[in-house]
């Protein structure tokens, strides 16, 4: 049954490498809502790392102090080296549908074509998702993306 939920993918990357995966991302997405109805409708946002994890929430953690470890695992990769300009992001995807682990599965394969593989990735990557299982979840998923669902009623 379709509902709103949200996933989130933190990222630590350049900027290159993370506008490539977040225009792969509305790929993904664009070519779901084309050809299954998984997914009805989207909306995706790339959030800054000094922004906070959960807008409106009295929760005052930042997406840089939510993947804090992403700088971390590529520092230990990569020891000596400098970052660049390599900072932390999220991408929010609200959508309104269903299929939430196989959007997940191909969201982390986007970042890790090859999970079996034996070095780092080279954009260090966090998965998460957020379901409508209670009351505060879902009136944050009503509020952010409840227009995904009246865009499909009308």
């Amino acid at each position: 049954m379709a509902d709103l939920f949200e996933l989130r993918m933190g990222l630590y990357g350049a900027e290159a490498a993370t506008e490539e995966l977040t225009d792969k991302a509305r790929s993904l997405l664009d070519e779901h809502s084309r050809r299954a109805p998984i997914v009805r409708a989207w909306a995706l946002s790339s959030i800054p790392g000094d922004q906070p994890t959960e807008p409106g929430s009295e929760e005052e953690l930042t997406v840089s102090e939510l993947y804090e470890e992403l700088p971390e695992q590529w520092r230990l990769e990569h020891p000596g080296a400098e970052p660049g300009d390599r900072r932390v992001i999220e991408l929010r995807i609200g959508v309104y549908g269903d299929g939430l682990r196989e959007l997940l599965d191909e969201l982390s394969r986007l970042a890790c074509p090859e999970p079996e593989h034996s070095s780092a990735c080279p954009v260090p990557w966090s998965t998460n998702f957020t379901l409508p299982f209670d009351d505060h979840y879902r009136a944050y998923l009503e509020a952010h993306y409840g227009h995904l669902r009246r865009i499909m009623d009308t």
